[in-house]
């Protein structure tokens, strides 16, 4: 006599529902209520990271309309994924991820506004205090930054060291750069003295 198999699998009912597959647009996701939780999967770019949502960019744009352009754009929120955006005039318009590559600050040089784009502190706004070697690789030594709308910059006191291609340059205005022309100079000036020493 044959061995009965038993099966801890129930039949298929006719009468149930079919789930309906949802479009995967940025990885595997898994709607919560409001949450939106992203599995790691595939990176399909460093800025549409829900960490760098309301940020501001300088990056080279190469498609569409732009031909090797250097841009300013912004990560919005659209349908509960970040999109990259460009604001003509008035109107707001998308930027595919694939025309954009990122401006990445020089490491002896930039210090403009900067926000960290991978790793633990992505999201954080961060200005060059000086660069240094480590095993022949170039570091960043930067420090936070609160930004405050309409006034300076606030340091929080918290020091990074990262490598260039973990930052990207940001959207600073003439007058965002006026009033944070001095915020770095105490902290630039020691880092020299030490240096020095």
């Amino acid at each position: 006599m044959p061995d009965s198999v038993i099966s801890s699998t129930p039949a298929w009912d006719p009468s149930s529902r079919t789930p309906i597959a949802t479009p995967d647009l940025v990885g595997p996701n898994i709607q919560l209520g409001q949450q939106l939780v992203t599995q790691p999967s595939r990176v399909v770019h460093p800025l549409l990271d829900l960490r760098l949502v309301g940020k501001q960019f300088r990056v080279v744009a190469n498609g569409g309309n732009f031909k090797e352009k250097e841009i300013a754009i912004v990560i919005a929120l659209i349908s509960g994924q970040p999109s990259i955006r460009f604001n003509r005039y008035k109107t707001s318009e998308t930027v595919l991820p694939e025309w954009v590559s990122l401006k990445h600050p020089n490491p002896k040089r930039d210090n403009g506004l900067l926000v960290v784009v991978q790793g633990e502190h992505c999201g954080k706004h961060v200005r060059r205090i000086h660069h240094r070697y480590q095993d022949e690789q170039l570091k960043m030594v930067v420090a936070v930054v609160n930004r405050m709308e309409g006034t300076a910059d606030r340091l929080t006191g918290e020091k990074l060291e990262l490598d260039a291609n973990q930052l990207c340059v940001s959207f600073e205005t003439t007058d965002e750069k006026k009033q944070n022309d001095t915020l770095m100079t105490a902290l630039r000036e020691e880092a020299r003295k030490t240096r020095a020493k």
